[in-house]
C-alpha cells in the first residue's frame, strides 16, 4: 500500500531536508541527493498548490461564480 503524504506533511520534509541541506557536516553525495530529494518535492508541493488554485472559485458582485 502507497503512503501518500498530505501536503502539510510534504511541506514539513521540504523544511526538514532544507535544514539538512544547511548542515555543514554532510557529505557533498549526501547534499546532492537531499538537493533532488528536495526538488522533486517542491515540484509535487507546486502542483498541488496549482491543482488547487484552479479549483478555487469567488464570487462576484452578481453572486455568479468565476474562476479564480
Amino acid at each position: 500500500m502507497e503512503n501518500k503524504l498530505t501536503f502539510e506533511e510534504k511541506l514539513a520534509k521540504l523544511n526538514e531536508l532544507v535544514n539538512k541541506l544547511q548542515d555543514n557536516s554532510i557529505s557533498f553525495e549526501e547534499s546532492v541527493s537531499i538537493y533532488n530529494e528536495s526538488i522533486k518535492l517542491s515540484e509535487e508541493l507546486k502542483n498541488e498548490l496549482n491543482n488547487t488554485l484552479s479549483k478555487v472559485t469567488l464570487v462576484n458582485e452578481n453572486n455568479e461564480e468565476e474562476d479564480f
